[in-house]
């Protein structure tokens, strides 16, 4: 059976006014590594703009010429190879089901797995 592992998002509401989420990212990217920095880009409706700063990764996929290695919150590496290409959508899919997040009262995603993906990988 394959283990699964609770997510717990901590989060912090803040005037505007008094920090911008550049801020408090350049802040904290010194302190914490891999700190990342996720804005809404619809620049033509302003409203109802979030940004999101992940820090401190609990976990990790990361595809290098067809080598999946996904890293967990216990510790635990995998690697296998992609026997096709486009087995990554499938193989990222797997990863994220494995994390379960609770529910939370917001009307926007507050908990779950937060990333980037690199040029390359588009």
């Amino acid at each position: 059976m394959v283990q699964t592992f609770q997510i717990t998002t901590k989060h912090r509401r803040l005037l505007a006014d008094l920090l911008t989420p550049v801020g408090v990212y350049l802040q904290l990217r010194d302190k914490m590594p891999n700190t990342v920095l996720l804005e809404s880009a619809d620049y033509h409706a302003m409203q109802n703009s979030l940004s999101f700063i992940a820090c401190d990764p609990v976990a990790s996929f990361v595809l290098d010429d067809e080598v999946v290695t996904q890293t967990f919150p216990d510790g635990t590496k995998e690697q296998f190879r992609l026997e096709k290409r486009k087995d990554a959508v499938g193989a990222l899919r797997d990863f994220a089901g494995r994390f379960q997040e609770s529910a939370s009262g917001f009307p926007f995603a507050t908990n779950g797995l937060f990333g980037h993906i690199a040029y390359d990988a588009v």
